[in-house]
């Protein structure tokens, strides 16, 4: 019942942090709630993703205004994937944001600067492309790479350093330590 309300309050979020179903539930000892979450998982009650938990069944589903909203944002996006326009052109508020992204729609970078998943892939491959033919790549090796400006390079090369994908040496980035998953980039 924690969890369908949740749902019916919150329809645009993937779920309800773990930590405050265990706060709402009052169950004291991490590992009883721990075990809790497993045994309803292990039967089918409820989704743990990690940080959250759902309803097996639950999915975002955005009302016609706000997908016809993203769908014209997510057009403009694949038209410029490397200089994709803000969101706040599109009036895009933060709820249908953090939908899009919790539906793996668009992978955020930075705060409002999204990108389309295959485009952020593209940039994954060009960048990782680039270090292994010249050992490193510089802010300007990813603007002309991928012909777009300071605004959308440095961003982006901030994020794959968070991912570490890439590593920043000085001026210069190269490879990471961690391996990108082929079927998406987000962590």
């Amino acid at each position: 019942e924690t969890l369908a309300s949740f749902h019916r309050s919150q329809p645009l979020r993937r779920g309800m942090a773990r930590e405050e179903v265990r706060s709402r539930l009052r169950i004291a000892p991490p590992r009883l709630f721990d075990a809790a979450v497993a045994a309803a998982a292990a039967r089918g009650i409820l989704r743990d993703d990690g940080a959250t938990l759902r309803l097996p069944d639950f999915r975002i589903e955005l009302d016609p205004a706000r997908r016809a909203t993203a769908d014209a944002f997510l057009a403009a996006a694949r038209a410029a994937p490397f200089s994709p326009p803000p969101p706040s052109e599109f009036l895009l508020d933060a709820d249908t944001v953090g939908a899009l992204e919790s539906e793996g729609e668009v992978v955020r970078v930075a705060e409002g600067m999204l990108y389309a998943p295959e485009a952020w892939d593209a940039i994954i491959a060009g960048v990782l492309d680039a270090i292994a033919q010249d050992g490193s790549i510089t802010m300007g090796g990813y603007r002309d790479r991928f012909s777009t400006s300071r605004k959308y390079a440095q961003p982006a090369l901030e994020y794959l350093d968070q991912l570490r994908i890439t590593r920043r040496v000085g001026d210069e980035r190269v490879r990471g330590s961690a391996v990108p998953r082929k079927e998406t980039s987000t962590p």
